[in-house]
């Protein structure tokens, strides 16, 4: 089966689930910007693609404020995580501040956070890893973890409490 792209599939923006093919396709912000700047508009909105991997047929899709331009799923909890890459080495269109969870099965959303991050993101059991701390997987929450001198608790890639005592 094919599925043609109305605007582009990005390579970081398919990703495959449990007999799921996962993408989205979207124009890069360099292109909508070009638009935007002579007042037009893609004629179409982004869109986030669910498939039957082996039929191509489609199981759920949204174009409800599609951004992303990475995707991962988490086989565990059946996630699916929209948001970006944003590092030194990406495109300078990589969304830094937002990042959007799905029920991978459904499309609904679970949650959503405009708590900006740096660098690529990374599934781990219940954990989003970037470069600079965690997020829980099945809330989008900033993990933190006990500071034993204070009795606090600091964010998992922050500075450690022991240089704010």
């Amino acid at each position: 089966w094919r599925k043609r792209a109305v605007h582009a599939f990005r390579h970081n923006t398919i990703c495959i689930g449990k007999d799921v093919l996962y993408c989205i396709d979207r124009l890069p912000n360099t292109e909508y910007s070009i638009l935007k700047r002579r007042g037009l508009k893609p004629e179409k909105p982004a869109k986030l693609y669910a498939f039957n991997i082996r039929t191509g047929r489609e199981l759920w899709s949204t174009d409800d404020d599609v951004f992303g331009t990475w995707l991962g799923w988490s086989r565990e909890y059946d996630i699916l995580i929209e948001s970006g890459r944003p590092s030194r080495d990406m495109l300078s269109d990589e969304p830094k501040e937002r990042m959007r969870a799905y029920g991978g099965s459904s499309g609904r959303v679970g949650w959503e956070s405009d708590r900006p991050y740096t660098g690529p993101v990374m599934l781990h059991h219940d954990r989003i890893l970037h470069q600079m701390g965690a997020r829980s997987l099945l809330t989008g929450e900033v993990v933190k973890r006990p500071c034993y001198l204070t009795g606090g608790e600091f964010e998992i890639g922050r500075a450690s409490c022991r240089e704010r005592v």
